[in-house]
C-alpha cells in the first residue's frame, strides 16, 4: 500500500495528479458546451473564485515577513474591494487580441450568488505557535496553538458576508 507525503497509508493522491485528471476530462467535454437550463430556458449563474489569501496576523500585529511579500491588510481589503465590484465590470469579449468566445462577451457580469474560496486562507496553518507540544484537554487534538485563531479572525473579518466585507455569501474550502 502506498503511503501519503505524510506517511498515512492508502493511495497518494497528489494536487498534480488531480489536476492532471481535471485537465483530461475538460478536454474531452468543454466546459462552454455545457448549456445549463431550466424548463427549456436558459440560465447564468456567476460565482467568483480566489483561492491563496494568506491571511498573516500575529498576536502582536503583523508578520514582518508577510508585510515583506505584501501579504499585508490593505492587500486583503483592495482584494474584498474587488471583489465586490467585479460586476460593475464587463464580460471580455477579447483577451490577447484573440475572441473570448464566452456567451456573454460584452455584457455586464451579474452580481454573483457566492464567493468560492479554494484554500490557503491562512499563512501558516491559522498562525505562529509560540509553544507547541503542550497537550489538549480534548481527545484526538495533539497541541496547544495559542495564536492560531489570530490569522482565521483575520480571514473571517475580510472575508465574510456582511456590509464591511464580501458582500455575498462565502464558502471555503480548504487545502493543505
Amino acid at each position: 500500500m502506498a503511503r501519503d507525503h505524510r506517511g498515512r497509508g492508502g493511495p497518494a493522491v497528489s494536487r498534480r495528479s488531480v489536476l492532471r485528471g481535471l485537465a483530461a476530462a475538460g478536454t474531452a467535454v468543454p466546459l462552454w458546451a455545457a448549456r445549463p437550463s431550466f424548463g427549456g430556458a436558459r440560465f447564468d449563474v456567476t460565482f467568483v473564485f480566489t483561492s491563496d489569501v494568506h491571511a498573516c496576523r500575529l498576536a502582536n500585529g503583523p508578520n514582518p515577513a508577510c508585510v515583506a511579500q505584501g501579504k499585508t491588510q490593505r492587500a486583503l481589503e483592495r482584494h474584498v474591494a474587488g471583489i465586490n465590484r467585479g460586476h460593475l465590470q464587463r464580460w471580455p469579449d477579447v483577451i490577447g487580441n484573440a475572441p473570448t468566445g464566452l456567451h456573454g462577451a460584452g455584457q455586464p457580469i451579474a452580481l454573483p450568488h457566492g464567493l468560492v474560496v479554494g484554500g490557503d486562507i491562512t499563512d501558516h496553518a491559522g498562525g505562529t505557535v509560540e509553544h507547541p507540544g503542550r497537550p489538549l484537554s480534548q481527545p484526538g487534538q495533539a497541541y496547544v496553538l495559542p495564536r492560531d485563531s489570530r490569522q482565521l479572525m483575520e480571514f473571517h473579518e475580510f472575508y465574510r458576508e456582511s456590509p464591511s466585507g464580501v458582500r455575498f455569501p462565502v464558502y471555503v474550502g480548504l487545502s493543505r
